[in-house]
């Protein structure tokens, strides 16, 4: 995931936005869907995770599919 280590600090900040509020999980194509950012929102979703301000619901493989929830504090 090579990705992870390039920055895109404008999808970052509007997925955070995007996800601030998140209660519960939500389907990363849906959050996708709800940015607008396509590729770069998927991206933006694994760095989040690799960042540690979101997680997975489940042990899963990270696809559109899968389900991210905000990490507890």
């Amino acid at each position: 995931m090579l990705y992870l280590r390039k920055p895109d600090p404008d999808a970052d900040a509007i997925m955070r936005e995007t996800t601030s509020d998140l209660i519960g999980a939500a389907r990363i194509g849906d959050l996708i869907a709800h940015t607008g950012l396509g590729g770069r929102g998927f991206r933006s979703i694994a760095r989040l995770i690799g960042g540690h301000e979101l997680e997975l619901r489940d042990p899963v493989r990270i696809d559109y599919d899968s389900h991210v929830m905000r990490r507890a504090a």
